[in-house]
């Protein structure tokens, strides 16, 4: 009887990245500063489910968020370039004074 037997790279490759970040390490194009996980370089983009991305972050698929707000807007309240789109699980007092302070 033959036994075979098979590793699963991908499992491997992503322990061989998550180790050394769990440990505030820097690891290829990634580093650790508790909390922030983020790419070493600002000029790299970053995909899910996509090869190749065109933007900074660029996402393929459904996209899902739970139990928190969503804000997208521009770098500074002086871009007139961009709008301002706001998510909000719930309209409450302090949540309208945010958006306030946003605008």
């Amino acid at each position: 009887m033959k036994v075979r037997t098979y590793m699963n790279t991908k499992k491997i490759a992503n322990a061989v990245i998550l180790v050394p970040m769990l440990f505030g390490l820097s690891f290829g194009q990634w580093s650790r500063t508790s909390p922030n996980v983020y790419l070493s370089t600002s000029s790299d983009k970053v995909g899910i489910g996509v090869n190749n991305p065109f933007n900074k972050l660029d996402i393929a698929g459904t996209v899902g968020l739970r139990d928190n707000d969503l804000l997208l807007r521009g770098t500074s309240s002086q871009d007139l370039n961009h709008g301002l789109i706001l998510f909000l699980k719930r309209i409450t007092i302090s949540n309208r004074l945010r958006m306030l302070r946003l605008l």
